[in-house]
């Protein structure tokens, strides 16, 4: 269960205590071989789908879920749908299981909430899970990238299957 509070597009900054955002905004992970460059080039060709391109708002998301692991460093990662009301995204997501919470990059809050402050964070849909979604911390070595967290896998009771000799992981729900 997240320890830090839900923080929605329309909840303000200054409303949440500065003790319950150490966790959140300080979490750092050094990632030098991934840039949002790879997420709409590489990783769109190995998924056979475009980063960031609309997923169809009719077909429910599938799971289990089939991804990668991708680099040098062998880095999983899966594409999951990211859904507000008004948009559903394909988003890759660097699966990371000791980071608390779920990442996105201030480019995916962008195209989902045009207009709106997202660096408070969002609720959103992640492929059928409702989940608090923080913005990546600006200063650290994934700002750019999407970083499932371990409250998504405990909120969906969700397990990961990785499979090294294959290159692939497989993400199952329940």
């Amino acid at each position: 269960m997240r320890t830090l509070p839900f923080l929605s597009s329309h909840s303000l900054c200054s409303d949440v205590k500065s003790e319950n955002l150490y966790n959140v905004y300080n979490y750092d992970v050094l990632i030098g071989d991934i840039t949002e460059k790879t997420l709409f080039t590489s990783l769109s060709d190995r998924f056979g789908v475009p980063y960031l391109s609309h997923a169809d708002p009719t077909v429910e998301p599938e799971w289990p879920v089939k991804g990668i692991i991708f680099g040098p460093n062998k880095r999983v990662f899966v594409n999951l749908v990211l859904a507000t009301e008004a948009r559903r995204l394909n988003v890759f997501f660097l699966v990371n299981s000791t980071c608390p919470t779920t990442f996105v990059s201030p480019t995916v809050l962008a195209e989902l909430i045009p207009g709106d402050d997202p660096s408070c964070g969002i609720e959103a849909n992640i492929h059928g899970v409702l989940e608090d979604v923080d913005m990546s911390p600006a200063s650290s070595h994934f700002a750019d990238l999407n970083m499932l967290g371990n409250d998504f896998f405990m909120e969906c009771e969700g397990k990961l299957l990785v499979d090294y000799p294959s290159q692939t992981c497989t993400l199952f729900r329940g």
